[in-house]
């Protein structure tokens, strides 16, 4: 496996290489080695034991930028190849598909890619300019040729024919470990918690949360925005927040990781993601499992909320979003717990790594020609 997300700032799409990788082995008997960069060097020494697992090797990179890129794809390059039988790239744009299609091609053997969101048709404007050239240079032939797809929802692989893709794909979402949740720490002492947990990112719809925010000002509740800074959103969050007169309701805190992540989903009554586009959106889910209601867009792959009586989904907006949020406010207690413990079932049913790990290895054997088909898959249509 390539990634460029071995580090825990990689959000999502660490948690997905990372759940995946250290599955596999205990669910298929297969062994994986995952090659990646190292984006948070400071780090490393806590964020390599959750790599540790029976099966999986990991060799990690501690450059980013350009020489991040050049030691992953030369990695690729020199990498013994008799043990190689699938070679499955993770992400866009920063190497881990060139770095997968050259191993491939030296092993002659099947290239699986997961684009993690980044063939979202708002993914793909953003920064749109830089990312022109490499897509039609190497990224599209590169992924056009993989001779599978994964999508963490019926949404991403929707967005893949979107992009002219004909590829075998199969819908298989990122697991949880349900042995990390903690249980629920809600008191009756001080104001009730809305709280997003995410990346400080453009794409999260942060500053249409806060407006709406500024027009409910529920009583008795605060926002609490916790999350990796990204592109130093979180400076033009802050700014905002005071133009809006809101920093008696508002609160930043850093990123959260592991125990302290479980920590603050159990003590909150309320989860929030206004994102514009999410692949699968894997805060919803950790929320959902922690007993959480939760509020999203229809930006991301939750829609069924509202309809399963799970929580809001509304567009990315913020009418649509404070609307949603005096909703929320009005309810008691007691009746966003018990949205909450419905949201927890859901999650535990769908969302079981070991499950997971063993539709992947179906997967690769069925690439291999080893065994019959994955759980979800789509056959292209060649059209």
């Amino acid at each position: 496996m390539f990634t460029t997300a071995l580090s825990q700032n990689g959000a999502g799409i660490h948690e997905a290489v990372r759940g995946i990788a250290t599955h596999l082995p205990a669910a298929t008997a297969i062994r994986v080695t995952v090659i990646g960069l190292v984006t948070d060097p400071t780090n490393w020494d806590r964020d390599r034991h959750s790599w540790q697992a029976p099966g999986v090797a990991v060799a990690a990179i501690k450059r980013s930028g350009l020489r991040g890129f050049g030691r992953l794809v030369y990695a690729a390059g020199v990498t013994p190849v008799e043990s190689v039988d699938v070679v499955h790239a993770h992400g866009l744009w920063n190497g881990p598909t060139i770095a997968g299609a050259l191993l491939a091609r030296r092993a002659a053997c099947p290239l699986v890619v997961s684009p993690h969101g980044m063939l979202e048709s708002w993914a793909l404007r953003h920064n749109a300019t830089n990312k022109l050239l490499p897509w039609w240079l190497w990224e599209r032939p590169i992924v056009a040729s993989a001779a599978l797809l994964q999508a963490m929802s019926e949404r991403e692989e929707h967005g893949f024919r979107n992009c002219r893709l004909r590829n075998d794909a199969m819908v298989n979402p990122i697991g949880l470990d349900f042995s990390k949740i903690q249980p629920r720490l809600r008191t009756t002492v001080g104001p009730r918690t809305c709280l997003f947990l995410s990346r400080l990112h453009p794409v999260k719809g942060l500053p249409i949360l806060l407006e709406a925010w500024s027009r409910v000002r529920p009583t008795g509740w605060r926002l609490l925005i916790v999350g990796p800074d990204e592109a130093n959103h979180r400076q033009e969050l802050e700014q905002l927040t005071n133009a809006l007169c809101l920093q008696d309701q508002v609160e930043f805190h850093g990123p959260a990781y592991g125990s302290e992540k479980w920590r603050l989903l159990a003590s909150s009554d309320l989860f929030v993601l206004p994102s514009y586009s999410e692949n699968f959106g894997l805060a919803v889910a950790e929320a959902m499992a922690a007993g959480l209601p939760v509020i999203t867009t229809t930006g991301t792959p939750w829609g069924f909320l509202a309809e399963q009586g799970l929580g809001w989904s509304v567009e990315p907006t913020a009418d649509a979003l404070a609307a949603a949020l005096n909703d929320a406010a009005a309810r008691s207690s007691t009746d966003l717990a018990r949205i909450g413990a419905a949201a927890a079932c859901y999650a535990r049913e769908r969302f079981s790594w070991v499950t997971i790990a063993d539709q992947m290895g179906e997967a690769y054997r069925w690439l291999l020609g080893q065994g019959h088909a994955p759980t979800g898959l789509r056959i292209a249509d060649g059209n």
